[in-house]
């Protein structure tokens, strides 16, 4: 559906490199996401330098509709040559423990943003909306719902505060919150 749904499939890649100076043996790979179902995961060693990979598929959930997005992160495991257990979390590169992050729809991105003034109310321009279809867009507070076409709207009647949007396609699928619109007076 080009975006993720109730029932859709994530599938994830784990790259596994040992960045160490010595080999390591009996590696495994846990995840606590619930119904995340990992293949190749109980690898032997991997020596100094070597990559290798696990493969992994979850199913979405209410749960992740609701939020609009997923978020993951796996663990792995392996003993050095000292039987020491070695550990590391998932990461965006081999670098770092930030997890992976699937938005199951674009927010939207937040453009010029007009305050309120003497007479008038404030406005946004947003983009990076469904391009085709219809798509529905909740402005919260207060869950005020407008619907409508187009990669780009201008939102008018803001009044001053910090507002968030939230879109959803014709197919089902909803983004998690954009960032912060904040109208001043």
């Amino acid at each position: 559906t080009g975006c993720g749904v109730l029932g859709d499939v994530i599938h994830y890649t784990f790259e596994i490199t040992n960045t160490g100076e010595v080999p390591i043996t009996n590696i495994s790979i846990t995840d606590a996401m619930p119904g995340m179902v990992l293949s190749g995961n109980s690898i032997a060693a991997l020596s100094v330098g070597a990559t290798t990979t696990v493969t992994g598929t979850y199913t979405i959930t209410a749960a992740d509709v609701a939020a609009g997005r997923v978020v993951n992160s796996a663990k792995v495991t392996g003993l050095d040559p000292s039987l020491n257990t070695i550990e590391d979390l998932s990461g965006q590169t081999n670098t770092d423990d930030i997890a992976t992050v699937t938005d199951l729809l674009t927010p939207p991105t937040i453009g010029t943003i007009v305050n309120v003034g003497c007479s008038s109310l404030g406005s946004v321009v947003l983009s990076d909306l469904p391009a085709t279809g219809t798509w529905t867009l909740e402005r919260n507070p207060g869950a005020i719902i407008t619907t409508g076409s187009g990669a780009t709207a201008t939102v008018t009647g803001l009044t001053v505060g910090t507002h968030t949007f939230r879109v959803s396609n014709d197919v089902g699928c909803k983004s998690p919150s954009s960032a912060n619109v904040v109208v001043t007076d």
